[in-house]
């Protein structure tokens, strides 16, 4: 490695952190490292230019550093840059594009990006990676200065050796005269064209290389800078021998004799095209972010709303003659809840390869059943007419049955969603070759050609010509491809244009060895004798702990309540319960230290531990198992599944 690698390597490339607080520098700093990006905290914005002079990368700052007293030392800074130096600025602002008068005042200054809070960490590293690959081409254009002015000083500007320097680097360089007609350009450009020197010199490179939108500007600024004598600074696009346009930033300044007359003009072209090409998927993740929080808002007030309309009937009058329907409907908005927060937490898993499969092998007409019963009451609801059509010989593949039941129920509740009311949904299966296919076709409002490629992105979702209210996530396909894809099959959708709905199909790899069939919770459930059994219930919530302790009592147990971690402790050491209900999350002695406990009692080594907790991803359920529980349900429970596990016991 050369010496030039190893400065590279260290100072020229750390970034500086000028942040409001220690906490917000050392979570930046981890951020970075962990991309391999080294960082610098700097105590004030005053440090982050003295530092920035010795050398640096970039600096990330915040609007509130650039505004309480930043603004002057930092444009000073960028304005009094050497020629060959355009430090990389990030600002992290609350405001984007619409920033404060002082924050768009940078921007005409220096090369500043402004990154819109709360920041996106992939994005935020591409962009930090973007501007220390910029900088490092600075860092070569300055070395190759100072080569040049070595060379100067012995020989008074040696126009050969300079051509010589230009045309080994990979930025573009470019010489003018004094008139600003350029008399030179190196050989990168030229390639990087495809247009011979000779054709571009004087002004005729504008006409060929620089986008028709940005020539009058690129023009414009170039005589404005000849006439005032100043350094030109300019971002505009210069086409590739291809014809594919990329996005340059270009850096001018003038080069004077003793009497300080300008002989030439000698300026550098930096490819940045990365760079407009992260911005632009910070500003389109920041998008998605607003529409993405918008809709999930809006899913879960429509389930608020009707539980609590349904609580303000049965304090009603006539509550006793409504009492069937507000359970209903306040049991069918609980499961949509926790169907919103499961599909939240899948996309999550899936991302992060923490999704578990419990493979079977399994026939999947008995799924598929399953799946239609859970999507029944949207589609009687909207009056749709559902046909099934299964193979007659058995559909066998190795599934986890959950996830194939999730992955079918949305496409089926997709389905009915964006078919009008009255309208044909189809659910067949069979086998195709060595595979099992399963598809879902409706006559709903299909899907626009230009929506195709993207309709299994996240967040992703059609042109609402339905109710808003039959809205979603955007993330139901998003779950069923990336579910697919984990046993194996491939899903593929497809539509004709709006109106004349779509088709989702998944391909499973065919299996052929049927296994016994497993006892299912209602067949244990039916086959276990009632009894009373003595339960403590455990939660901070007194609501949760009260109502489910009387959905016990109802069932002929005898029930006892806590409400944090002390008392659960000294009442489960009293009572010597059968089961323990117990929350994670409790003030005093939280659920995993109570379980600990009790397991070192040898007068409760026999009680059953169930954990009822809001969380419920693979590493709190390692951890409650670690504790001591015997098993965990996630919030809010599924009441059939405890009676199970209670049964079982």
């Amino acid at each position: 490695m050369s010496d030039q690698d190893h400065d590279l390597a260290g100072t020229d490339e750390r970034v500086l952190l000028s942040l409001p607080t220690s906490r917000d520098q050392e979570v930046t700093r981890d951020i970075l490292a962990t991309a391999g990006i080294s960082s610098f905290p700097c105590a004030n914005i005053n440090e982050v230019c003295r530092e920035a002079a010795r050398s640096a990368g970039a600096a990330i700052v915040t609007e509130e550093v650039v505004l309480t007293g930043g603004f002057v030392p930092l444009s000073r800074y960028l304005k009094e840059q050497p020629a060959w130096s355009d430090l990389p600025v990030i600002v992290l602002t609350t405001a984007g594009e619409e920033s404060t008068e002082r924050t768009n005042a940078l921007l005409r200054v220096g090369h500043v990006m402004l990154v819109k809070r709360p920041v996106d960490v992939s994005a935020l590293v591409t962009t930090v990676q973007s501007a220390v690959r910029d900088r490092r081409r600075q860092y070569q254009v300055r070395e190759l200065i100072a080569e040049h002015e070595r060379q100067a000083a012995m020989i008074r500007l040696s126009e050969e050796k300079f051509r010589t320097l230009a045309d080994n680097v990979q930025q573009l360089f470019w010489t003018c005269l004094a008139d600003g007609k350029c008399d030179y350009l190196s050989r990168q450009w030229v390639e990087y064209t495809g247009i011979p020197e000779a054709q571009q010199l004087g002004m005729k490179w504008l006409r060929l290389v620089i986008h028709p939108d940005d020539q009058e500007r690129t023009l414009a600024a170039w005589r404005e800078v000849v006439e005032d004598r100043g350094t030109y600074d300019l971002e505009y696009r210069i086409r590739r021998f291809d014809g594919e346009y990329h996005w340059f930033k270009t850096r001018g300044t003038p080069i004077r004799d003793d009497q300080d007359n300008i002989v030439k003009w000698f300026g550098t072209c930096t490819d940045i095209e990365d760079q407009k090409q992260a911005q632009e998927v910070l500003r389109d993740a920041d998008r998605k972010k607003d529409e993405f929080l918008a809709m999930l808002a809006h899913e879960l007030r429509n389930p608020l709303a009707a539980i609590g309309n349904a609580a303000q009937i049965l304090g009603s009058r006539d509550a006793q003659s409504h009492f069937p329907w507000v359970k209903d409907v306040i049991s069918r908005q609980v499961k949509e809840l926790g169907r919103l927060i499961d599909d939240l937490l899948d996309v999550s898993r899936i991302t992060r390869g923490k999704i578990e499969l419990r493979r079977e092998n399994l026939d999947v007409s008995s799924v598929l059943n399953q799946a239609i019963e859970s999507v029944r009451p949207l589609i009687e609801q909207r009056n749709h007419r559902l046909t099934v059509a299964y193979a007659p010989e058995p559909l066998r593949i190795e599934a986890d049955p959950t996830r194939l039941e999730q992955i079918v129920v949305n496409l089926l509740t997709n389905a009915a969603k964006y078919t009008h009311p009255g309208g044909q949904i189809s659910l067949t299966a069979g086998r195709e070759g060595s595979a099992v296919v399963i598809r879902v076709l409706d006559n709903g409002i299909g899907i626009p050609p230009e929506k195709l490629p993207s309709m299994f992105e996240l967040f992703t979702q059609g042109d609402r010509s339905l109710a808003r209210t039959e809205g979603g996530l955007g993330i139901g396909l998003t779950l069923v491809k990336r579910l697919a894809e984990l046993h194996g099959a491939s899903v593929t959708g497809k539509s004709r244009g709006p109106d004349t709905g779509s088709e989702f199909a998944v391909s499973f790899p065919a299996a052929e060895t049927a296994q016994p069939p497993r006892r299912k919770h209602r067949d244990i459930v039916a086959g276990t004798a009632n009894h009373a059994a003595h339960i403590l219930v455990v939660d901070d919530n007194c609501d949760t702990a009260r109502a489910l302790s009387k959905l016990l009592e109802v069932l002929g147990h005898d029930v006892r309540t806590a409400h944090d971690g002390p008392s659960a402790l000294a009442l489960a050491r009293r009572q010597r319960p059968d089961y323990v209900l117990l929350d994670i999350g409790l003030p005093g002695l939280d659920g995993y230290k109570v379980a600990a406990e009790l397991r070192k009692d040898l007068d409760c080594r026999d009680t059953v531990i169930i954990a009822i907790s809001g969380y419920g991803q693979e590493e709190d359920r390692r951890r409650s198992q670690e504790a001591g529980f015997d098993h965990h349900l996630v919030k809010p429970i599924n009441h059939d599944e405890l009676m199970f596990l209670l049964a079982e016991a």
